[in-house]
Parts: C-alpha cells; sequence; structure tokens
C-alpha cells in the first residue's frame, strides 16, 4: 500500500507531507540521506496519513495536502526542477567545443542523440557530458 505521511516536528508542527511504500525506512532516509534537509535530526515524527492503491492516487493527495498547508507541493518543484523544459538547449563537441544544433528542448536533443532525457537534464545541471557533448540553456 502507498501511504501518505507527515513528518511532525517536536513542537507539534508539520514539517512535511510525502508518501512512501514503507514509513520506518522512509524516516530512516529522512534522517541519514545527506540530501536531506532533516539530516541528523532527533525530533521528528513520521505520521501515517491515508493508504492508497497506487502511486498516483498517493502523490495526487499529498500535493493536495501540500497546497492545502501552504507548502510548496512536489508537483510545484518537479516543474521548477525540470530545468529545460521549456528552454532552448545547445549543443556542442565536448572536446573541442564546436557547436553542433540549437534545440526546443531537452527532450528534442535526447531524441536526436539518442539518449534519456534525464541524462541531458544531469549535464545541465552538472556541467557533465553525455557522449561526447556537452549542452547548456539559452537563456
Amino acid at each position: 500500500m502507498n501511504i501518505v505521511y507527515k513528518l511532525i516536528n517536536g513542537n507539534g508542527e508539520i514539517e512535511y507531507i510525502g508518501h512512501t511504500l514503507n514509513l520506518k525506512s522512509r524516516l530512516v532516509t529522512h534522517l541519514t540521506s545527506k540530501k536531506s534537509k532533516f539530516l541528523g535530526r532527533k525530533d521528528l515524527l513520521i505520521i501515517p496519513i491515508k493508504q492508497f492503491h497506487t502511486r498516483k492516487e498517493a502523490y495526487d493527495y499529498q500535493c493536495e495536502l501540500q497546497k492545502e498547508l501552504g507548502f510548496v507541493t512536489d508537483r510545484e518543484k518537479s516543474i521548477k526542477g525540470s530545468l529545460c523544459t521549456c528552454k532552448k538547449v545547445l549543443c556542442f563537441d565536448y572536446y573541442t567545443n564546436q557547436f553542433i544544433s540549437e534545440y526546443n528542448s531537452v527532450s528534442e536533443a535526447a531524441r536526436n542523440i539518442n539518449v534519456r532525457p534525464h541524462h541531458i537534464s544531469r549535464v545541465l545541471n552538472s556541467k557533465r557530458r553525455v557522449k561526447s557533448y556537452k549542452f547548456i540553456t539559452n537563456q
């Protein structure tokens, strides 16, 4: 079952709404992951709110609750974080820096060089390369 949960601090305030398949392991991840804003916290409790049969139902309900409580929803974060869904992407040869092409989106660039779109997004975020290409956004 997919469980929508809330993280509550020692003062009883809700700090996060999320969904998971396993509450115990999710709490451990929140408290130990280097990428987590809750790393090392000792005052958090994880409280189940509602169960769903599908991940999509849980995610939709999670975003609905986040919005009601005044949080930026995970859906909004996802839209903001996907750097290049609407920006032009410039493609260069990684070794010579020679301009190759301009694409209207990450998806279009991925189709043309036969890679997955998230690989190009990673390149844009960390300045790495995919095959022998590098990418920048045209802002």
